[in-house]
């Protein structure tokens, strides 16, 4: 999978393999939003090491990630970036 790909090269892009989770249906704001990665469409078409590493990625994504909300509050639309 090229998100899984992207974020172990750099963690910074781990937010594409959220999105990349959503499946086709990454119109629908609950579940581009949704709190649960498992209960996405994508989860299902993971392997079990591929399920694994989108975990550990995740908490690699956070404990590197610097907020910039000056970069998105107040807006009513969000553009895709991190």
């Amino acid at each position: 999978m090229g998100a899984l790909d992207d974020a172990a090269r750099d963690p910074g892009c781990w937010w594409l393999v959220a999105r990349w989770l959503t499946a086709s249906d990454d119109r629908n704001s609950e579940t581009l939003f949704s709190y649960d990665l498992t209960a996405r469409p994508g989860w299902a078409l993971l392997t079990e090491p591929q399920r694994q590493q989108v975990l550990d990625l995740g908490v690699r994504y956070l404990e590197i990630h610097q907020p910039q909300p000056s970069r998105w509050a107040g807006r009513a639309a969000h553009g895709g970036d991190p």
